[in-house]
């Protein structure tokens, strides 16, 4: 009996994106349960991460950064960099933004394709600070002085020691440590060096040095649970504001923020600079803006926590606790609520249900992106504009990838279209997005509309996009 080879000629299983996941990739099992414990119980070790980064990177620089330093920093994913302006003149200033331009420039050019990588320039501004005095030099090298742990120090408000610090006797530039009481807490360069007040005289304080470590020239002294400084912006502040507003940045970090009020004024006062399309973020380095954060979050742009300085206040143990709490209170969705977020909340839902790979959005200002972005979709979301100030602002939001389009404006219909092929083309490129991929897709049905207002849902194929 001759035998014969038959062949397996059955097709492969073929799942589609809107399909039950079974190989749990992206915790996606646990992801649809109803409860905290119910999802905590499905977690599996072995599930896939996702491919993508849906948090966005802050990178600080110094004054002499290099354009070179940016590129890498393009390259490493990195979607907005802080700066200050601290003792530069104009146009020193001018020379450091346009460094970190020209860099983010070449890597469009050279490594992305022609595509304007989209960085948020972020101005941190100084704001009122308590420093310590200048080191006295016994000799021509000597730069610091070692405060040692268990010994004992006096802290002075006295000007006759501004230029004579020692192991001593420590000169601080306010009479704020008059009011202090026993066992309160001095911390020197950024928390380096603690103190513990053991007795106040007439002009200065006398402490034990609980962690010590040198110092050097006018480092900066925080003293926890004293609000320093006036409640207003001083004039150096209110020159590199200006230095700001001409050089075109995207955000400003305003410290020292305690409540609306203060935060209101500067609003007002950038306003009066021409400065209102900058973006202002309340930057919260004390638990008495800490404790106000229902009052401050109405009225700003952004929070943005000063970890070091927060920590010193309520403990290095609880500052994620502080971090979770001021993230929780900016995420609140009260009603009610508005038609952008109601189809932002639907479209975010859709992509759960039917595993979305990504959502490409075709915005204008930006508002529906961050409105998506919000609710937390498990995806990254494409966010197509045309105007790179608007690209810049939503570089900083979880999930998103600003894409600036700079082709040919033509009919409502056309430019979706056209602006649709970019993003996926961008997605397919850069690895987002594979064949069979599920996209769902957001623009708006006419010009005037305000925001994204239609839905639909797209695969990817070999060639182009097709209607699912």
């Amino acid at each position: 009996m001759d035998s014969t080879i038959v062949s397996n000629t059955e097709e492969p299983c073929v799942v589609y994106p809107w399909e039950p996941c079974h190989d749990n990739e992206m915790q996606m099992k646990a992801s649809f349960e109803d409860n905290y414990l119910d999802y905590m119980s499905n977690l599996k070790i072995e599930s896939s991460p996702s491919p993508n980064t849906l948090t966005t990177i802050a990178c600080g620089i110094q004054h002499n950064v290099t354009r070179s330093l940016i590129k890498e920093f393009c390259e490493s994913g990195a979607s907005m960099v802080i700066f200050d302006f601290n003792g530069l003149s104009f146009e020193q200033s001018r020379k450091m933004v346009y460094e970190i331009r020209q860099g983010v420039f070449n890597y469009s050019l050279k490594k992305n394709n022609r595509v304007p990588y989209s960085m948020t320039l972020v101005l941190d501004l100084e704001g009122s600070c308590i420093t310590t005095g200048s080191i006295f030099h016994t000799t021509t090298t000597q730069r610091l002085i070692e405060l040692s742990t268990n010994s004992h120090v006096y802290v002075t408000n006295d000007v006759e020691y501004k230029f004579k610090c020692t192991e001593d006797r420590i000169y601080v530039n306010s009479d704020i440590i008059l009011r202090l009481k026993i066992n309160d807490r001095i911390y020197l360069d950024y928390g380096k060096i603690e103190l513990a007040v053991i007795r106040v005289d007439e002009d200065e304080v006398y402490c034990v040095i609980k962690r010590g470590e040198f110092l050097g020239s006018k480092k900066v002294v925080h003293v926890p649970g004293v609000p320093v400084g006036s409640t207003a912006l001083t004039k150096l502040d209110e020159e590199k504001i200006r230095t700001g507003i001409q050089l075109k940045v995207d955000v400003i970090l305003v410290p020292g923020v305690r409540n609306s009020v203060f935060f209101d004024s500067v609003r007002k006062f950038v306003g009066t600079e021409r400065g209102r399309d900058i973006s202002l973020y309340a930057k919260i380095d004390n638990t008495v803006g800490l404790e106000n954060m229902d009052d401050i979050i109405p009225g700003v742009d952004g929070v943005f926590l000063n970890r070091p300085n927060l920590s010193m206040e309520v403990g290095h143990d609880k500052i994620f606790l502080a971090q979770k709490i001021v993230l929780s209170k900016c995420n609140l969705s009260k009603p009610k609520i508005d038609p952008t977020q109601a189809i932002s909340i639907g479209c975010v839902e859709v992509s759960f249900k039917c595993h979305a790979a990504a959502i490409i959005v075709i915005t204008t200002s930006g508002l529906s992106a961050r409105y998506i972005a919000r609710y937390r979709p498990r995806c990254p979301v494409l966010a197509v504009v045309r105007h790179g100030k608007s690209a810049r602002k939503l570089s900083v939001w979880r999930n998103i990838i600003a894409l600036q389009y700079i082709g040919p404006i033509e009919n409502v219909f056309k430019d979706i279209e056209n602006r649709t092929r970019f993003a996926m083309d961008f997605g397919r490129r850069k690895g987002i997005l594979h064949q069979r991929d599920l996209v769902l897709h957001m623009s708006y049905s006419k010009q005037s509309m305000g925001f994204a207002n239609t839905m639909s849902v797209f695969y990817v194929s070999a060639g182009d996009f097709v209607s699912a």
